[in-house]
């Protein structure tokens, strides 16, 4: 799994963004998708009303591999999800999707 956690300021990228890394880059695009919360337990680095956040804030968000790479996985979006810090660790190097289904 990809442990990266970020400090977060604001839920926008700087309006100069070309000075980002890919990854970086990559990171907001996955957080932003996810909605800044943790797909497993709900907690978020800034509290959001609604969205069902379970109360808790200020968590280190994390990339976390859905099929990890020692398993094969790849850094596409779609094998990417947003965990906190506790949550990827507890993880570790399983196969688990916390995104909710498509339809």
């Amino acid at each position: 799994y990809l442990l990266i956690p970020i400090k977060i300021r604001e839920s926008k990228p700087p309006k100069k963004s070309n000075g980002w890394s890919p990854l970086q880059k990559k990171r907001f695009r996955i957080f932003e998708r996810d909605g800044w919360i943790c797909l497993k337990c709900g907690s978020s680095p800034k509290k959001k009303e609604g969205k069902n956040m379970k109360g808790k804030i200020n968590s280190l968000l994390t990339l976390d591999h859905v099929v990890p790479k020692s398993q094969g996985g790849s850094n596409t979006d779609d094998n990417l999800q947003t965990l906190c810090k506790k949550c990827n660790g507890e993880k570790g190097a399983t196969h688990v999707d916390y995104r909710k289904p498509k339809s």
